[in-house]
């Protein structure tokens, strides 16, 4: 089973697309989204407390951004809200019964399966936050970008955790 044929594949793609961590892309709502303007805010992100499960602060200061979205997110996005129906608290990615996701129960239920069936190494959420910025920087986008995409507080922070990419672009040759 790949992917696209889950009803997780538009935060699959999200995720990539986006290279937001697992709690700001579960703890998305609706109003960050703006869809006309393509774009998204990270507000705040889904934590886990002593009480449950609730929206809270971002993991940094700097983790509170805009992030502009492909044209393909933007139309995977319209297509995920018009089929969501009622029942999601304006969640952009509920659970099954609306409330919030909790990602033991996603990686569970839903990752660990899909890399099994699909034959892939063991891997986490947070590899697709990499593999996001992996891309982004084998297209030769700078490390301030990946920065603020990230939400990273400075850029030596994303560097240290992406050294092992060429940081090569046409400008550099």
């Amino acid at each position: 089973m790949l992917a696209r044929e889950t009803p997780w594949y538009t935060l699959f793609y999200l995720a990539i697309a986006t290279s937001m961590r697992q709690g700001e892309l579960f703890g998305l709502q609706w109003s960050d989204v703006d869809l006309k303007a393509r774009c998204l805010h990270v507000r705040h992100a889904l934590v886990n407390d002593y009480e449950g499960l609730e929206l809270g602060e971002t993991k940094t200061a700097s983790s509170k951004r805009r992030i502009d979205l492909p044209p393909d997110a933007v139309a995977l996005l319209r297509t995920h809200r018009d089929g969501q129906g009622e029942g999601a608290n304006g969640l952009v990615f509920p659970a099954e019964g609306g409330g919030f996701m909790h990602r033991d129960n996603f990686a569970k239920r839903v990752f660990k399966p899909l890399l099994t069936k699909a034959e892939l190494s063991d891997c986490t959420f947070h590899s697709l936050r990499h593999s996001g910025n992996s891309l982004l920087a084998s297209d030769g986008h700078s490390v301030k970008l990946l920065q603020s995409r990230l939400g990273h507080s400075t850029s030596a922070v994303t560097f240290d955790t992406y050294t092992h990419l060429a940081w090569i672009s046409t400008a550099h040759i």
